[in-house]
């Protein structure tokens, strides 16, 4: 008896060739309709009509009116029976089936993964991982991909494991160390040319480079060149008084050193704004920095300052874009006045209003002052030259 899948095959087959059957024998009476109706006019063109009524393809010159098999790759390719390529198909698609089965066991259990089980050291079956003392390492796909790091990762008790790893390891970290070196020496040679942000080099960042007196300096003169051209700056003060009197000498010489940049005080409450101003009072020198012109008080507008702000002072700079409005809290508490300046700089960079490779060490130094002459005069007592 035959299988059912046997049956089947052998029905589609019969079906087949019977469509196929009836349609060659309607097509060749169409065809001999045809002839018999022009016998008289291709008879009178040399052909004979018995041929003519035979068909086409077995007249005299039937070698030469037969269709040639086609050859594809250089090999020649016949008709085959439909049922047989029926069933090719068929194996084809069983064999892309078991692929796609196991893609997606693969991605389930990369993004999706099922619970399984495992034997404990008591002999008892238990879920990976549901509970302590069913503990089993779980391997991300990366490490998967280094079998001397899966090792070791499940194995860290076999000293081999560890010692063939920390060998893999060290020739890795070797070659990162190697990456490190060669962007440094190209940024050595080429700088912002190639490395397009605020690079950093020992020779300018270090304490021994001394750049961070320059960097004051001209963060101070890039925060009041940009102050000229839209950005400014809200600080948002109520919500914690006394952190916002412990920050007052700050906020003034901030105010002091970027007199050009355009400073809001915005108090959350009357009372908060009346304590800040009575300190302010027995402070000259934060009286006098806070009533300068570019140092401007109000009082917060409805839901201006928002509901989850925990602390103040609150720092937002804004600037006006040609295309749209920038305006975010990005630092709160006490902060000195040069942190506060190196923030507002890196918010810049952050909302791509300034490109960090206009910030690197060389062009700071460049733009900056006379630094190495006040170096040696306050280092060795010698006095240079200064060349105009």
């Amino acid at each position: 008896m035959l299988p059912k899948l046997s049956k089947k095959i052998l029905v589609t087959k019969v079906l087949l060739l019977s469509i196929v059957a009836s349609t060659a024998l309607l097509s060749a009476e169409n065809t001999m309709d045809q002839h018999k109706n022009k016998k008289t006019s291709e008879a009178e063109k040399g052909y004979k009509t018995k041929d003519i009524e035979k068909g086409w393809a077995f007249g005299d010159d039937a070698e030469t009116q037969a269709e040639p098999e086609k050859v594809i790759d250089g090999v020649k390719k016949s008709k085959r029976d439909p049922a047989t390529i029926l069933e090719e198909i068929l194996v084809i698609n069983k064999e892309q089936l078991k692929e796609q089965k196991k893609i997606r066991e693969i991605l389930e259990e990369q993004f999706d993964p099922k619970p399984k089980m495992i034997t404990k050291e008591d002999g008892t079956k238990c879920i990976a991982n549901s509970s302590a003392d069913c503990f089993d390492f779980p391997l991300i796909a990366e490490a998967k991909r280094v079998p001397v790091m899966a090792n070791y990762l499940l194995h860290p008790e076999n000293d081999k494991a560890v010692g063939e790893w920390k060998k893999w390891f060290a020739k890795y970290l070797n070659h990162t160390f190697d990456i490190g070196m060669a962007t440094e020496y190209d940024t050595a040679a080429n700088g912002s040319n190639t490395f397009q942000t605020d690079y950093r080099t020992d020779g300018f960042d270090s304490s021994g480079g001394y750049f961070n007196v320059a960097k004051k300096e001209h963060n101070t003169a890039l925060l009041n060149a940009f102050g000229t051209s839209g950005l400014s700056l809200k600080i948002y003060l109520g919500k914690t008084v006394d952190l916002d009197l412990y920050s007052i000498d700050q906020i003034a010489m901030f105010c002091k050193d970027n007199n050009k940049l355009n400073i809001e005080l915005v108090f959350m409450t009357k009372a908060s704004a009346e304590t800040f101003a009575g300190a302010q009072e027995s402070l000259p020198f934060v009286k006098e920095a806070l009533t300068r012109s570019n140092v401007t008080k109000r009082m917060a507008l409805k839901d201006e300052i928002p509901n989850t702000l925990q602390a103040t002072p609150a720092y937002a700079p804004k600037f006006k874009g040609a295309d749209k409005m920038y305006e975010r809290i990005i630092k709160t508490g006490k902060i000195s006045k040069d942190s506060l300046a190196t923030a507002i700089i890196d918010w810049m960079i952050f909302e791509k209003i300034v490109n960090p490779a206009q910030l690197n060490d060389a062009r700071i130094w460049k733009d900056s002052g006379n630094y190495g002459i006040e170096y040696i005069q306050k280092t060795y007592q010698k006095n240079v030259k200064e060349v105009k």
